[in-house]
Order: C-alpha cells, then structure tokens, then sequence
C-alpha cells in the first residue's frame, strides 16, 4: 500500500509540472516517452504569420503590375509621338522650325517610312511632302496608300497582281533583291531566259500586261557599312545597274534609281544615284565605328535622340 500511494504521489507531481509547464507556453515532454506535446498556439501564431507575409506579398505584387501598366502606357504614348522617321520634328511650321533650331522640310523633299502605319501618322502630322514606303504592304492597305497619297514599294508578284486589281493605284517603286537576300525581285524574274531579248523576264512582261509604270526601282546594300570589304557593294551595285538597263530597254525610262542608305552614301559616292536614304545620319549616327574613322572627309555627326530607361 504504500509503495502504490508514493507511485502515485510522483504521477501527480509529474501531471502537474507538465500543465504547468503547458500554461507556461513551454512545449512539455512526458515521463518515459521521447515524444514532445507540440504547442498549437505557437504553431497556430507561425502559420498566420506566414499568412499575413503571403497577403503582403500579394499586395505588392499587385501595386507592382499596376505600377508598370501605368508605365507601360505612358511608354506607349511617348512612343506614338516617335512612330515615323521624323514625326514629332515636323510638327510645326517652318518658321518655327528655324526658330527652334529644328529641320526644315522643303516642298516637294522626299521622306521615307519603313511601313503604311508610319506614313498614315506622318500624313496626319500634317507633312505633305512624298512619303515612300519602303517596306512591304497588305493588299487590304493599299488602298490607304491611294487616300493618303503615299508612295509604296512592290518586292513581290502576289502584291503587284494585288496593285494591278486596284481601280485607282498608287505610285510605286520596284525593289530588286541584289544580294540583301531579304525582300525583291530576282535576276531570273527580270531577266529573258533566252538573253538579249528586249522584253525581258516575268516581272516585265507582268508590268506591261497589267499597263503598270513604277515611279522608280531601288535595292539595299548588305553590306555597305563596312570598308574592308567592299567588292560585295560594287558588285551589287554592277548588277543593279544592269537591272536598270535592261527595264530601260523595255521601255521603262526616266526611272528615281536609289539603292544607297548611310554607309554607302559616305563611302560609295557612285552609288547615289537619283535618291539617297539616309536612316542612321539623319539621327545623327555613324553606321559604324569603321565608316567614321575611313571617311575621307571629316564630318560631324551630333546624336538627336537618345533612349533612357524609367
């Protein structure tokens, strides 16, 4: 009896220290095992906490993707004021121009846009002068080109069969792929198989089919740029100018002839032609480190437009 009554006087006092240990928020362990009673408080404490990291994460996601929408738009809107080569310096009139220091358009100075969307904007910027687009163009926006008055520019047959069902038509110029290898006719759509023969290859006989007279012809240099090497742009030059040849002894005479863009207009000057179309040197820049060290007359260039991040 009495060895039960003190086995179970040490049970009580160890009941006792584990709720006191319990009340006390310390995590308690029970005679003989190796298990500790976890603390659902504490475990419960940890878990919202996470919950309330998790909402605040949340939250600063959101204010984050609010926060570049917002910039997003701004971006948009500062970039529409750019669409075109030169639309945001043309804006006002010539007086102020001069006044601003800025480029004065003359009547009748040709510009270049690189799509239909670039020269719809400049036409509603108010520039009047010709707009030639260079790059290709849906047939479903051809007739925008006839409203606008803007020139365009036909490098395959499925756009100059498009061109020929127009009722009223465009004035175009004809690209000729001469070693760019990216957009143009070939030399065996231009060329007779049998040689020699003054009506020409497919494109010519298309032409005179559909009774169509492109304003001009132009091709792109690959690889103007770069002074080491320019018995590529002399031969592409060679075989444009015998493209031109063989459309004049078709009939197609008084043709704008234009191939050269910055690079060449510095170094290749017999490759300027009727027209030149100066991209890079309009900004302000170099095409190359090269071109600016083995041009041989000194010239400066002063950047216009610089790109920043926000």
């Amino acid at each position: 009896r009495l060895s039960l009554d003190v086995n179970r006087i040490e049970r009580n006092r160890s009941t006792e220290s584990i709720q006191r240990k319990e009340n006390e928020g310390q995590p308690a362990q029970r005679e003989g095992t190796d298990r500790t009673i976890p603390d659902d408080r504490g475990r419960n404490d940890a878990t919202q906490q996470r919950r309330e990291q998790q909402t605040q994460q949340q939250v600063q996601m959101k204010e984050k993707r609010q926060e570049l929408k917002k910039k997003e738009a701004e971006l948009k809107g500062k970039l529409s004021l750019l669409t075109g080569l030169v639309a945001v310096l043309v804006i006002v009139d010539n007086c102020t121009r001069r006044c601003l220091g800025l480029p004065v358009f003359l009547e009748g100075r040709n510009v270049t846009a690189d799509s239909i969307v670039e020269a719809l904007r400049l036409r509603r910027e108010e520039i009047k002068n010709p707009i030639l687009v260079l790059g290709s163009i849906l047939a479903e926006r051809m007739k925008e080109a006839v409203a606008g008055k803007i020139i365009i520019s036909i490098s395959s047959f499925d756009s100059l069969r498009a061109l020929s069902r127009l009722k009223s038509k465009p004035d175009f110029h004809l690209k000729i792929d001469t070693g760019m290898h990216r957009q143009g006719f070939l030399d065996g759509d231009i060329f007779s198989a049998k040689g020699g023969s003054a009506s020409g290859g497919k494109l010519i006989k298309l032409l005179k089919r559909f009774k169509l007279c492109p304003q001009g012809i132009f091709t792109h240099f690959a690889a103007a740029g770069d002074i080491t090497y320019p018995t590529y742009t002399l031969e592409q030059l060679k075989k444009f100018n015998k493209v031109i040849s063989e459309f004049e002894k078709a009939g197609f005479k008084d043709l704008i002839r234009h191939a050269a863009a910055s690079g060449a207009t510095l170094l290749f000057p017999q490759s300027r032609l009727d027209m030149i179309r100066v991209g890079m040197g309009l900004y302000g820049y170099w095409p190359s480190r090269v071109v600016k060290v083995k041009h041989p007359v000194r010239l400066v260039l002063k950047p216009v437009l610089s790109w920043k991040t926000v």
